[in-house]
C-alpha cells in the first residue's frame, strides 16, 4: 500500500482528501488546530495526524521519519485566505500569504520528491485556486501566491517526470466549506480529481493545471 501525505487535512477539502485516499493509501496529514475534528477524522479513516504550521517543516521532517512515513503521493493542500483591498496590503499580510501558501510547500517539495524520483514513482498533487490563473481583486496577494504554487506543479513536473513522478495542481474556484459556505463547489468534487491523480493510470498526466469551475 502506497503512502499519501496531505497537508491542512483536518476540514474542508483537506478532509475530504484524506478520506478519497484513506481506502487505498496509508495516510498521513497534517492540521493547525481543532483537535475534534481531527481525532474524529483518525478514527474514521485510519489515518495519522501531526499538528502543524508553516515554518516548522523540521519538526514535522523529524516526525515522518520517526514514524517511517515516506511520501509515495504529496497533497500540497494546507494554504491561508485573507480578504484585503490592494491599497490597503502590508508587506506582512504579503509574506505570511507567500510563507503559507508558496514556501512552505516548496519546502516539502524539496524534502520528499528527490526520494519519489529515487525510488521510480511519485504523485505531487497541488490545491490551488481559479485566483492563481485569474487574478485577484480583493486578495491579489492571495491570487499571486496561488499562481506560484501551479509554477511550483510545473516545475516539479519538468525536472521529474522522466523519473516516474507526476505534478499537477488543481484550480477549484469557490468550494463549499465553513470557511466558504457560498462556495458552490463540493470539497468531494476536488477530493475525487486528486484520487484519481495519485493513481497508476494517471501516469501521463502532468504539468497541468486543472481548473474546476461551477
Amino acid at each position: 500500500m502506497r503512502t499519501a501525505l496531505v497537508t491542512g487535512g483536518s476540514r474542508g477539502i483537506g478532509a475530504a482528501i484524506v478520506r478519497a485516499l484513506a481506502p487505498t493509501h496509508r495516510v498521513a496529514f497534517t492540521y493547525h488546530d481543532l483537535h475534534h475534528r481531527v481525532r474524529a477524522l483518525e478514527l474514521e479513516t485510519g489515518a495519522t495526524a501531526y499538528q502543524y504550521r508553516a515554518g516548522d517543516e523540521g519538526h514535522l521532517f523529524d516526525w515522518l521519519s520517526m514514524e517511517q512515513v515516506e511520501p509515495d503521493v504529496l497533497v500540497l493542500n494546507a494554504g491561508i485566505a485573507q480578504r484585503r483591498g490592494f491599497e490597503t496590503l502590508d508587506s506582512g499580510d504579503v509574506l505570511k500569504m507567500l510563507r503559507v501558501n508558496l514556501v512552505a510547500p516548496m519546502r516539502l517539495a524539496r524534502e520528499y520528491v528527490p526520494d519519489m524520483a529515487a525510488r521510480g514513482w511519485g504523485r505531487v498533487v497541488a490545491i490551488g485556486s481559479t485566483g492563481g490563473v485569474d487574478g485577484g481583486v480583493e486578495q491579489v496577494h492571495y491570487a499571486c501566491a496561488k499562481a506560484g504554487l501551479h509554477c511550483l506543479a510545473r516545475s516539479l513536473s519538468r525536472l521529474y517526470s522522466a523519473q516516474g513522478v507526476t505534478a499537477n495542481a488543481i484550480a477549484p474556484g469557490p468550494v463549499r466549506t465553513d470557511m466558504t459556505p457560498g462556495g458552490t463547489i463540493e470539497p468531494e468534487a476536488v477530493a475525487s480529481l486528486v484520487a484519481s491523480l495519485a493513481t497508476d493510470g494517471a501516469g501521463y498526466i502532468t504539468g497541468r493545471v486543472i481548473e474546476v469551475r461551477s
